[in-house]
């Protein structure tokens, strides 16, 4: 089977994925609960471009929801900082499912307590099938939340 690797930058080495596993969260409609306008909100979080990014209001309880049209099984979720701002992705949860108006009400794929320029997360124990990926707190904390890409592999 055909592979792309790509170059995970915080482990100087590529990370090797199959033609099955490819960004299959490119431009689909995203949701916030009070990210920027203009051109910090939400979609730029999945717009395949590291240079733009999504970028919340300061506050609390933020959350972006990413609606990939169908459900999928998820192994692999890449988040993508904003190059010198890494600090502002932690205490952050991404959870999978199928429950649109509550991200907690889906299945908690990871917690984000500490996160790298570009970070891939995996689960392999449990199968994560669902239409919503959200990237959410944990529980209420002050700063805000601010990504480059979030990349989603089925």
């Amino acid at each position: 089977m055909f592979q792309r690797c790509e170059d995970t930058c915080d482990e100087n080495n590529y990370k090797c994925v199959s033609e099955s596993q490819i960004n299959i969260g490119i431009n689909k409609p995203t949701k916030s609960s009070n990210f920027a306008s203009g051109l910090h909100t939400s979609a730029a979080c999945v717009d395949a471009n590291d240079h733009t990014h999504c970028h919340s209001e300061w506050g609390s309880k933020h959350w972006i929801q990413i609606d990939l049209q169908k459900s999928y099984q998820i192994v692999i979720i890449q988040i993508v900082a904003r190059v010198n701002w890494q600090s502002r992705i932690n205490g952050f949860g991404i959870y999978i499912g199928n429950n649109v108006s509550n991200a907690h009400a889906n299945d908690l794929f990871v917690v984000i307590q500490q996160t790298t320029l570009k970070k891939i997360y995996t689960n392999y124990d449990k199968a994560f099938i669902g239409r919503y990926v959200y990237v959410s707190t944990i529980q209420p904390s002050a700063g805000l939340l601010n990504f480059a890409e979030i990349i989603v592999f089925k």
